[in-house]
């Protein structure tokens, strides 16, 4: 055998030894076969939860006490002085604002000489009656004489009764020129300036007084949802709990409004002015059997809110729900579920119904 004959037989045993061991190591790293893998997915599950679903409505209302009084000056005019300011509790029967009475007080000081007159006559023709009596019992002077004198002190009398009427209407319009507290309390608002003409009947102040409360313009379509006496409700925030204490008869224009009255339960509201807005959230309660999951059972994929349920071959299974109230961490839902199921809270979006599982306890803290 030549050189060329050994260097070629020597290269065809050197491809054969690698191609053997080329076979014998895909062998020995081959994968095992698709059904002995685990293929399941990692989940943790959970069972729903039966609970009363309580449906949360969001609305401001205005903090006032149950004795709140708009006040207002009986006679038109110009506003002289404005004794108090927003926010300043008075005393029942303090001064608290007033009209120039300048005029009356001059108009007063002419009926009352004026009076002075009438009274100053009228005692003068009671005693010339007094005299012509005696006189004509003596007959000194005639019936006629006695009757002319009678006239005379009959028109001084309505003379005085005249001036008596006047001096009383002018002091009845400079107490209504006055405003005084009609109740202890808080003065929540002034609408008015010194030197401000106003009207009769005009707003002027608002006092409040009393226990604090909170009034809110409720849509009817909304009263009847389950907003009635004893409802509860928060003020401000959830530390604040309130109940509806009342609800008006009959919706106010132009939204059709009811008009609710919440008390705060306990002292939260203490320190904060009347008349400035509070956030108000009734809680009406909704069905006492309800589901709820936790929010991370929900799987939003598809455009459709959805649940995996965990079937008896644990295969998970893709129940569509209606999503209802949340409390919380948890998630009311409506569907084909029950609460003896197994519903996946962990895992939830390395799922594909039909999917095989296996279920596992996570650690404290972790999600699998």
């Amino acid at each position: 055998m030549n050189r060329r004959n050994r260097i070629v037989l020597v290269s065809l045993t050197l491809l054969l030894v690698a191609g053997l061991g080329a076979v014998a190591l895909r062998t020995l790293v081959r994968p095992p076969p698709p059904e002995s893998r685990d293929l399941r997915v990692a989940v943790r599950v959970e069972a729903p939860e039966r609970d009363t679903a309580w449906t949360l409505l969001s609305y401001r209302g205005t903090l006032e006490g149950d004795r709140d009084a708009t006040l207002s000056f009986r006679m038109g005019g110009e506003v002289a002085r404005v004794h108090a300011r927003e926010g300043e509790k008075v005393s029942a029967g303090d001064l608290l604002a007033e009209l120039d009475v300048s005029e009356l007080e001059a108009a007063l000081a002419r009926v009352r000489a004026e009076l002075e007159r009438a009274r100053a006559q009228e005692a003068h023709w009671e005693g010339e009656l007094e005299v012509d009596a005696r006189l004509l019992e003596a007959g000194a002077v005639s019936r006629s004489g006695l009757e002319a004198t009678r006239l005379s002190h009959r028109s001084a009398l309505l003379a005085r009764e005249g001036a008596d009427a006047a001096v009383a209407e002018i002091e009845a319009r400079r107490t209504g020129a006055r405003i005084r507290a009609p109740q202890p309390g808080t003065v929540t608002r002034v609408e008015v300036a010194e030197g401000e003409g106003v009207l009769p009947g005009q707003s002027v102040l608002t006092l409040s007084g009393g226990e604090r409360r909170v009034r809110v313009e409720v849509l009817e379509r909304d009263r009847t949802r389950g907003i009635e006496p004893g409802t509860p409700a928060s003020l401000g925030d959830e530390r604040c709990p309130g109940r509806v204490t009342r609800v008006d008869a009959g919706a106010r224009p132009p939204f059709g409004a009811i008009r609710v009255h919440v008390a705060p339960e306990g002292s939260c509201l203490e320190g904060r002015a009347p008349g400035t807005s509070v956030a108000v959230t009734f809680h009406l309660a909704g069905p006492a059997d309800a589901l709820f999951v936790p929010l991370s059972a929900v799987d939003f994929r598809g455009g459709t809110p959805r649940t995996f349920r965990i079937t008896a071959e644990e295969r998970a299974e893709a129940v569509p729900v209606t999503l209802g109230s949340q409390r919380g961490e948890l998630q009311q839902v409506e569907g084909d579920l029950d609460s003896r199921d197994r519903v996946v809270v962990a895992g939830v979006t390395n799922l594909r119904p039909g999917d095989r599982v296996r279920v596992v306890e996570a650690p404290s803290g972790e999600v699998p």
